[in-house]
């Protein structure tokens, strides 16, 4: 399937890498199917991009790159809804927002996209009750782990 994009022109994307999120995103939320692309292995930062509007991309990361002690609980019927059986099927990732004047960047913690990686569907969960906010500062250039890990395409 090709897809025309703002930020990588045009480009091939294989239907089963596609991550489907039944509610949309929110504010997004008649937008259901979207890519992860790695447009460099070298940075741990990646664009989750609509497969159905080429203008919108999502750039997030691996929140516990930055935060090793992110941590939360996943309520039973978000784990029904995206069908998860096993930890390992599950991956997160925090949408990045960058300041336009100043350039720094942030993490949005409170709420973190869940994707189960074997059945491709995703849901962005809102953490009520939760002390995170939406922008925690990081420095893209460090992480708190020494080893960066290897982010898993889908």
């Amino acid at each position: 399937m090709k897809l025309h994009t703002s930020r990588f022109g045009e480009i091939d994307i294989e239907t089963e890498k596609l991550l489907t999120f039944t509610q949309g995103i929110p504010g997004f939320e008649d937008k259901h199917s979207f890519i992860m692309l790695h447009p460099d292995a070298e940075i741990p930062f990646s664009f989750m991009q609509s497969a159905e509007d080429g203008n919108l991309a999502f750039l997030v990361t691996d929140p516990f790159l930055y935060f090793p002690d992110y941590q939360f609980d996943l309520p039973e019927g978000i784990q029904q809804e995206v069908n998860i059986q096993q930890p390992e099927e599950i991956m997160i990732r925090s949408i990045v927002s960058i300041h336009p004047d100043t350039q720094e960047f942030a993490l949005n913690l409170l709420a973190p996209i869940i994707v189960n990686t074997k059945e491709k569907l995703g849901k962005q969960v809102i953490l009520h009750h939760s002390s995170y906010k939406t922008k925690h500062p990081i420095q893209p250039g460090t992480s708190s782990k020494e080893e960066q890990s290897e982010l898993k395409e889908v």
